[in-house]
């Protein structure tokens, strides 16, 4: 019996490693996609250079090879900066064919955030916990129609349970700039319950930094993954082993 669990951890363990590098040279495609389109830091955080369509139809194909649920642009705000950006926001996805009340929470259009009960309100302060006076709002996100057209405008930066994967990040590219490079620099959640989501499905966020192609210094966004844990452990363990519980 230990041998057969110790092969199944060892698959585990070696499937999911496999996933997470994938998942991470996609989130990097991505992020070199939003740095070539717009160029110069001057051209965020309104980066309005990927045409909607054509953001759905790449990371279609991005994200039917890996484990990811979809995939996300987030540009990097401050205070000063989101309430232009939120203007710059809803005129991109009118002029891109967004349907009428594309982005809008319950509480309209602007950036928003949740209570630790689920109660939505628009963010006009930066969360406390943060380590980074930032905030970091879904601007372009994939797969649309599955849902997750929920968390545009959603200030992910605001949200206790992500904001450690994203503080990772820029301490990451922080430490980087000064000493080896930020080419590996990344974030991960803890497991999260998703926005998108009316139950609870073990998922987490992984974090890629976007520089501008020709201020390669510059942070100006990140690129946010869906790891769904389920879906990982499928395409690792296709078939159902009877008294193995994945914790």
């Amino acid at each position: 019996m230990h041998a057969e669990y110790d092969a199944v951890a060892a698959q585990l363990a070696n499937g999911a490693l496999r996933n997470m590098q994938l998942n991470f040279l996609s989130t990097k495609i991505l992020s070199q996609t939003a740095s070539i389109s717009c160029p110069t830091i001057d051209s965020w955080p309104n980066c309005s250079a990927i045409p909607m369509d054509y953001f759905g139809a790449f990371t279609d194909t991005i994200i039917d090879m890996t484990p990811m649920r979809t995939t996300s642009i987030l540009p990097i705000l401050t205070k000063d900066e989101v309430a232009p950006f939120e203007a710059f926001a809803y005129k991109y996805f009118e002029e891109n064919g967004a349907s009428d009340g594309f982005g809008e929470s319950d509480i309209g259009q602007g950036l928003y955030s949740r209570t630790s009960n689920g109660t939505v309100y628009h963010t006009t302060e930066l969360y406390a916990n943060g380590s980074n006076p930032i905030f970091t709002p879904v601007f372009l996100t994939a797969k649309l129609e599955n849902g997750n057209s929920r968390v545009i405008m959603l200030n992910i930066y605001a949200e206790p349970l992500r904001v450690q994967g994203i503080d990772d990040t820029i301490a990451c590219v922080n430490d980087g700039l000064v000493h080896n490079g930020t080419a590996a620099c990344g974030g991960v959640t803890d497991i999260i319950w998703l926005v998108q989501d009316d139950s609870f499905t073990p998922a987490a966020l992984t974090f890629h930094p976007i520089f501008p192609w020709k201020n390669q210094s510059s942070l100006v966004g990140l690129v946010s993954s869906v790891l769904d844990w389920g879906s990982l452990l499928k395409s690792v363990l296709p078939s159902n082993i009877e008294n193995l519980d994945v914790v």
